[in-house]
C-alpha cells in the first residue's frame, strides 16, 4: 500500500511538471485504486484486521501495478492476474495526456524493478 500511494504521488507531481510547455491533448480521467484479494480467505482474515491484498491504480481505461518479476506494468481494469477482484476506491483525477503517463512510467521503471517488489 505505501509503494501504491508513492506511485500516486509520483503520477501526480509528475504529471503537473510534464505538461509544463507541452501541447499535448489532455483529459480528465478518475483515479481509481483497485483492491484484490489474494487469499480466498480475507473476509475472515479481516475480522482479524489482517488480509492478503494487492492493489494498482486505474486512470481511465488502464490500470498500472507493480509485481514481483514484472516491475511497473499495465493490464485491463480490474482483471490481474492471480488475484481476485474486492473493490474500486477512487482517489482523485488525472489532466494530462497518455504520453505523460508514459513518460513519468519510465522514469519510475528504474527504481520499481520487480526484483526490488519485496525492498519497499
Amino acid at each position: 500500500v505505501v509503494t501504491l500511494i508513492f506511485l500516486i504521488q509520483e503520477v501526480a507531481v509528475n504529471s503537473h511538471m510534464a505538461r509544463v510547455g507541452r501541447l499535448d491533448q489532455h483529459t480528465n480521467a478518475k483515479v481509481m485504486a483497485n483492491i484484490y484479494d489474494l487469499n480466498e480467505n480475507n473476509d475472515m482474515l479481516l475480522n482479524f484486521g489482517v488480509g492478503l491484498f494487492h492493489s494498482g491504480v486505474q486512470i481511465g481505461g488502464q490500470e498500472y501495478t507493480f509485481a514481483s518479476g514484472s516491475g511497473i506494468f499495465t493490464h485491463s481494469p480490474k482483471e490481474a492476474g492471480g488475484a481476485q477482484f474486492r473493490e474500486s476506491v477512487e482517489i482523485g483525477t488525472y489532466t494530462g495526456s497518455n504520453s505523460d503517463i508514459e513518460s513519468i512510467l519510465s522514469s519510475l521503471r528504474p527504481s520499481f524493478q520487480g526484483k526490488d517488489y519485496n525492498q519497499r
